[in-house]
């Protein structure tokens, strides 16, 4: 396991250390090895490409998830659901936000056991199918 090289399939490529954390392995000298300036700044470039648009879109989601209670508030909620006067308005938004804070933690434990592909449809049907049985239940 600790200077051994392998090599790949490929007749292409070269030989690469069979090492986790190439950045800490000392060299022959005794010193921390540097990456290479070039490579690292391909790397951020590609970053930069890549991840960042996609980073940029999920805070951007997020943002406006945020202020969406505050534009609601700004049209005209508190009136029309009667809950206007006092604090009634923060008590409804603390009933949201409790829940949200609970759960959100397992949940990502869970996520972490199941595929996501799976726990997240089953999680939409099952919120789903509980609003169902609650609209159909205050209708009768």
């Amino acid at each position: 396991m600790g200077n051994e090289m392998v090599i790949s399939s490929n007749s292409g490529d070269l030989p690469k250390p069979d090492i986790t954390q190439i950045e800490n392995q000392p060299s022959s000298e005794g010193l921390v090895t540097e990456i290479d300036p070039q490579l690292s700044r391909k790397l951020d470039h590609k970053f930069d490409l890549h991840i960042v648009p996609w980073i940029f879109g999920i805070w951007l989601f997020a943002f406006i998830d945020r202020s969406n209670i505050g534009n609601a508030k700004i049209v005209g909620l508190p009136e029309d659901l009667g809950i206007s006067t006092g604090t009634t308005f923060n008590v409804a938004l603390l009933v949201f936000y409790i829940p949200y804070i609970l759960v959100d933690v397992p949940s990502n434990w869970i996520v972490k056991h199941f595929k996501a592909g799976i726990y997240l449809p089953a999680l939409i049907t099952a919120w789903g199918l509980g609003y169902s049985r609650v609209v159909c239940s205050a209708e009768s």
